[in-house]
């Protein structure tokens, strides 16, 4: 059978002993004919270059952040002192009453839940400390 001369060029059968990595008397430190992966630190060179993943082109496009306005706030914290966890159609309607996005509604509640836990757990360890002192 006969191989094309590109394929007897790959075959690393078709290389001598000395020029196959591993081989008895082969010279590690010779460069491979495998090309390197890409990994970050190779990422800048232009043989290896890639186009840019989905979601560097996603957040290159998304749009800027904007803060959240007074009166938008007042609305946000008024709810949450009614229901800290609120639902998903909770979301939904608050976040189209306020002209925000529901991910955007969703991820001020969680902010807000986890701003104020260790002030609650503050509250309840000042609470037993100085129900533990009138024990006594």
């Amino acid at each position: 059978p006969s191989q094309s001369s590109s394929a007897k060029m790959l075959d690393p059968e078709a290389l001598p002993a000395t020029a196959r990595p591993g081989s008895p008397g082969s010279d590690d430190s010779a460069p491979s004919l495998r090309a390197a992966p890409s990994s970050p630190s190779n990422s800048n060179s232009s043989e290896f270059a890639e186009p840019p993943s989905e979601a560097a082109v996603e957040a290159a496009s998304r749009p800027k952040r904007c803060k959240i306005s007074r009166a938008q706030l007042s609305v946000l914290i008024e709810s949450f002192d009614q229901e800290p966890l609120p639902n998903f159609d909770q979301r939904q309607s608050l976040a189209q009453r306020l002209g925000m996005t529901p991910r955007s509604v969703q991820i001020w509640f969680q902010n807000r839940r986890q701003r104020l836990k260790p002030a609650a757990a503050q509250t309840r360890k000042d609470g037993l400390s100085r129900s533990a002192s009138y024990g006594d």
